[in-house]
């Protein structure tokens, strides 16, 4: 039998002590490596487990957070998770990693993409230049070409403009095919593109419109 055994978070109390000198200076100890934040902080294993939990898999941060509580016994709150995913953000970024993903996109012979609209709470949308607030999604498409691990990208704009996906600068001048729908802002792509490939679920679709017009002639 292979099991787990109970999981139980440790705590290590630092006592960092301050002193004042007759000028009124007051001298305080530094926090071991390591230790960051306020009275209380996470160490490195709970920020990673938490980390990896938040950004491997598409389960929100609060249900990240719960997680980290049932499955490890570590309760965190959805702001910490916050915080670590926005220190991953920053450390990709200086890494060069989203340069890195956009230029082996754009070497790929065939991309799929796609877009849907984001549900934000009114302040968000109100805000100028996000009156239609949408995701985006650029893939490769080797689990249905030649095989293979598949690289995704996901950006996020305020509307839903042409000028908004070039502005992510990966379809702009790709030169490879490219799996779409009939949505206006992609069309304009089609000059520079070694062909295109019409999203097989809008296919069905339009054939289901073409059947709906007379079932029994189209029978």
């Amino acid at each position: 039998m292979h099991d787990i055994p109970p999981r139980a978070l440790t705590v290590t109390e630092y006592r960092m002590m301050a002193r004042a000198c007759e000028c009124g200076r007051v001298t305080a100890a530094l926090a071991p490596p390591g230790v960051t934040g306020g009275p209380a902080s996470y160490g490195p294993n709970v920020t990673a487990a938490a980390t990896l939990l938040a950004s491997t898999d598409v389960i929100g941060i609060e249900r990240a957070a719960d997680l980290m509580g049932w499955l490890l016994g570590a309760p965190v709150s959805t702001g910490f998770v916050s915080r670590c995913l926005a220190r991953l953000d920053a450390a990709l970024i200086s890494a060069g990693f989203e340069d890195s993903l956009k230029d082996a996109l754009r070497a790929a012979a065939v991309l799929g993409t796609d877009e849907t609209s984001a549900p934000l709470t009114t302040a968000p949308t109100s805000a100028e230049g996000c009156g239609n607030p949408h995701v985006y999604t650029v893939r490769t498409m080797n689990a249905y070409t030649g095989g293979g691990s598949d690289l995704i990208w996901y950006g996020a704009a305020g509307d839903r403009t042409k000028a908004a996906i070039t502005g992510f600068g990966i379809l702009g001048g790709y030169a490879g095919v490219l799996v779409r729908d009939d949505y206006g802002g992609y069309l304009s792509y089609d000059k520079t593109l070694t062909g295109v490939q019409q999203c097989l679920a809008h296919l069905y679709r339009y054939l289901d419109d073409a059947f709906a017009t007379d079932p029994v002639s189209q029978g």
